[in-house]
């Protein structure tokens, strides 16, 4: 299910080298390639003389455009070459994905069979060939994006169930501390509720899905959990406020307290300060703010007339990425800590990006989308908004049919990340109406 793949197939890649090498020795002996300039009936004299076994010349200028065609081509195999090195799994990925590419393998034996038995071509002929090397350049092309998104992010494990399996819960998150024992964190908070018409209460559980815990024992809503970045402090929203707790739930305490509506918090890395959205009730769109641990200095950062929400921290704190609707669209966007400085990195009008999520080695952006009319995807872009790639659009749970997940109403949402980097958690289910089926939380193995 992942756009992610890990190996080149060593026999499409010999099949290559075998068909780009034939072209080009075969043109060169027939004179194909240099076809001189001028009027088109010239050039017509000049291909039909080209192609005419007794002229054994060749100019000087034919052969350069060959030489350098071949070395074009060795550096290309060269790079696909290092490609090989590095990858060693997804075989079949990566045959699927060239399927495209590869299915007039019998009219390029057509081709060439045509041009080892001929001695002469006609001006159709000669077209049909450069429209072929064309399509040799398109397939480079499709080749080298392809090694581009392979370099950038790698799928190393599949989708794993995590404890949760078709229950009801939500915003799940590893806590963000590294110990020796415990890279990925040692503890995932999320909310959980018994029934669909119970409140959402917050949970801690193992990060390998044991020691599931009840540890707010509230009778009303808790949303929106995060963890304080020495693991011993959660901060949540509950009634539209701002709220911290212990990490074993105990003294709960507003931080926020005032008569807007506060929700969505999230704590700097340097545990000083907690950034979270806010919304007026006068005026009812939604704005960043930011405020000290203890909940003094509440400052608006963000200051716009369209509705700014999710914030997430750089690992460094000097940036907050978030979602806003200032195009009219949930899209993603950068600031710096005090809200200058405001960089949009998403722009997609047939869908909504939002819930970003900074890698913690802060050189990618995790975030989810439902553009191209999917029902829910999780991406994953490079920090200046490039290289959007849809990370959950392949066979990340191992099926025998990569979109099986889109039959009905499949999502994946509430991507995080794990302390370490090298794991995604999120949570899907296979029926996402409201009240009817549960959700599942998986992790997905990383690397980039």
């Amino acid at each position: 299910m992942i756009t992610i793949l890990k190996d080149w197939s060593v026999t499409i890649i010999l099949m290559l080298l075998v068909i780009a090498i034939g072209i080009v020795l075969v043109l060169s002996s027939n004179g194909v390639i240099g076809f001189g300039t001028g009027s088109k009936s010239s050039n017509s004299n000049v291909r039909q003389a080209n192609v005419n076994p007794s002229n054994n010349s060749k100019s000087a200028t034919d052969d350069k455009t060959i030489k350098k065609s071949i070395e074009g081509l060795e550096e290309f195999i060269s790079k696909l070459d290092k490609s090989v090195e590095k990858s060693s799994t997804n075989q079949e990925n990566i045959a699927s994905m060239l399927n495209d590419l590869s299915t007039n393998q019998e009219n390029i034996a057509s081709i060439l069979n045509d041009l080892s038995n001929n001695q002469g071509k006609s001006e159709s002929d000669i077209t049909s060939i450069m429209d072929f090397i064309e399509a040799i350049e398109t397939m480079k092309f499709a080749f080298e994006d392809l090694e581009s998104k392979i370099a950038s992010f790698i799928l190393t494990e599949p989708a794993t169930v995590i404890g949760l399996d078709d229950v009801f819960f939500g915003s799940p998150s590893f806590s963000p501390t590294v110990y020796d024992d415990a890279p990925l964190g040692n503890k995932i908070v999320y909310i959980y509720k018994e029934n669909w018409t119970d409140p959402w209460e917050i949970h801690t559980m193992g990060a390998d899905g044991t020691n599931q815990t009840n540890i707010s024992n509230s009778d009303v809503h808790e949303f929106n959990p995060s963890w304080s970045p020495d693991d011993t402090k959660i901060t949540f929203d509950t009634n539209d406020q701002i709220y911290v707790m212990n990490a074993d739930g105990t003294n709960p305490t507003n931080i926020s307290n005032n008569s807007a509506y506060d929700r969505r918090p999230s704590w700097s890395p340097d545990g000083t300060k907690i950034a979270f959205e806010s919304s007026n009730p006068k005026h009812g769109y939604r704005e960043i703010h930011v405020m000290d641990a203890d909940g003094t200095n509440q400052t608006n950062i963000s200051n716009n007339d369209a509705s700014d929400m999710h914030p997430s921290w750089s690992p460094d704190g000097t940036k907050i990425v978030f979602t806003s609707k200032r195009d009219g669209n949930d899209e993603i966007y950068t600031m710096n800590a005090d809200g200058t400085n405001v960089i949009q990195l998403t722009n997609t009008t047939e869908g909504e990006n939002s819930r970003p999520k900074w890698s913690p080695d802060g050189t990618k952006i995790l975030f989810w989308s439902n553009r191209y009319g999917k029902s829910g995807d999780f991406y994953v872009m490079n920090v200046d908004g490039t290289n959007q790639t849809d990370i959950s659009n392949h066979n990340i749970y191992n099926n025998s049919n990569p979109n099986a997940q889109y039959i009905g109403t499949v999502q994946e949402t509430m991507p995080s990340w794990s302390a370490d980097g090298t794991k995604i958690l999120f949570q899907s289910t296979k029926t996402v109406e409201k009240g009817g089926g549960g959700w599942t939380l998986y992790t997905i193995g990383v690397e980039y």
